[in-house]
């Protein structure tokens, strides 16, 4: 199995220079060729004769011409635009099998990046050897002991940053109690089927006071002024301190529950239908947005795989916050968000919605794996086990990095 760490840099002025310097010759890789793709393809439309293009004519036309035209290129290591071209070239396979957007050009500043093969770099403890730079320091030791496959340097917030994929040997799973659990998400907590809840950081919304008057103030500052650039440089520190406190939380979370159960259900959403733009909807999807649903999932089903933990997930139509989890009856109300609880017609049973959905979803692991496996335990289809609801807070770590 493959793994990442990401991990901060500590670099000199001078390595600073040279890291920007690489990012530029990326960037200036990409759109070179982006272009040039686009000439060529309008070509081949006009003579059906011509090739069309692809990304190892594009690495082959680049190479051709950067001695003679673009000498600078050669300061910094080979594998920033030649990385940078072939992703282009994934950028329209992706296109080509409808999994993505037709490429843009990028612009300074926004995602500056650069890639590294296995043979340009090397780690010593807290060290990484750059080709042409030398040695920079990390902030910690790498964490995985395996081979190294790649590393992708990068900027944010005016911070440096290098994401190390090393290839592991494949886990063995722990042995854990057979516990199935299900897993409600929500825009103000998420819960579990026992009833814990967890609330939601909301990093988003605790931080839009300090985000708007930071904005505000880059708005005012004249274009390609010093004191813009310093604007603009707190701007994209609050949003980096907002995903740092989002994916800490989203992080914890996700390892204590594929430490705890066996078997997990969650609901699959489909979160690009529930942002689309909307009347009265863009407070809710920005909401959905900063509650992490769809990198909730992500993580919980890497560690699932590396932990040993069976994930399921429920179609989207399941109906888990309607069904009665005490006499499995579908019902007639209509529960709009706003309502928290309700009472069940058929056995009046009282519900919170989120808990009840939670049960739900564990009934529905509980039934796949009947289907799957053929066994069960019994204690795991007991309806008549109290819920006790408990609130967990988790302290958010301000600044972490993952």
């Amino acid at each position: 199995m493959h793994r990442a760490h990401k991990i901060q840099l500590k670099p000199n002025k001078e390595q600073q220079i040279y890291l920007n310097k690489a990012f530029g010759v990326a960037r200036f890789a990409y759109n070179y060729s982006l272009s040039w793709w686009n000439d060529v393809y309008q070509l081949s439309l006009t003579d059906s004769t011509l090739p069309k293009p692809n990304q190892l004519e594009a690495r082959k036309h680049f190479n051709m011409v950067k001695d003679s035209e673009f000498p600078w290129v050669r300061e910094v290591t080979k594998c920033a635009p030649q990385y940078s071209i072939m992703n282009l070239g994934k950028a329209f396979d992706n296109l080509f099998k409808k999994n993505g957007a037709y490429p843009k050009f990028k612009k300074k500043g926004n995602n500056d990046s650069f890639q590294l093969d296995n043979t340009q770099f090397k780690i010593n403890n807290k060290k990484i050897h750059i080709p042409k730079l030398g040695w920079v320091r990390l902030s910690e030791s790498l964490r995985f002991d395996g081979k190294l496959l790649n590393a992708t340097v990068s900027k944010r917030a005016n911070k440096y940053f290098v994401s190390i994929a090393v290839e592991l040997p494949d886990p063995t799973p722990k042995p854990k109690p057979i516990n199935i659990g299900g897993i409600d998400l929500g825009v103000r907590e998420i819960v579990e089927s026992d009833g814990t809840i967890h609330r939601t950081p909301r990093s988003y919304r605790k931080n839009q006071r300090i985000l708007r008057r930071r904005q505000q103030s880059l708005s005012r500052k004249v274009k390609g002024s010093n004191n813009r650039a310093k604007a603009k440089q707190k701007v994209a520190k609050a949003h980096f301190d907002i995903a740092n406190q989002r994916n800490d939380f989203t992080h914890k979370l996700t390892t204590n529950l594929v430490n705890k159960y066996a078997t997990i259900c969650i609901e699959g959403l489909a979160v690009k239908n529930l942002t689309k733009k909307g009347k009265y909807k863009s407070g809710l999807n920005k909401s959905i947005l900063d509650s992490n649903f769809s990198e909730f999932r992500r993580q919980l089903q890497y560690k699932a795989k590396a932990n040993g933990t069976q994930i399921i997930v429920a179609d989207r139509w399941f109906p888990s916050s309607k069904i009665c989890s005490n006499c499995s009856v579908k019902t007639k109300q209509k529960l709009q968000l706003h309502i928290r609880s309700w009472i069940c017609e058929n056995c009046g049973a009282s519900h919170h919605r989120d808990i009840n959905a939670a049960k739900n979803l564990k009934g529905f692991a509980v039934s796949s794996t009947v289907s799957a496996c053929g066994e069960f335990l019994t204690s795991e289809l007991d309806s008549s086990i109290p819920i006790q609801v408990t609130f967990v807070k988790q302290e958010v770590m301000k600044g972490k990095t993952w």
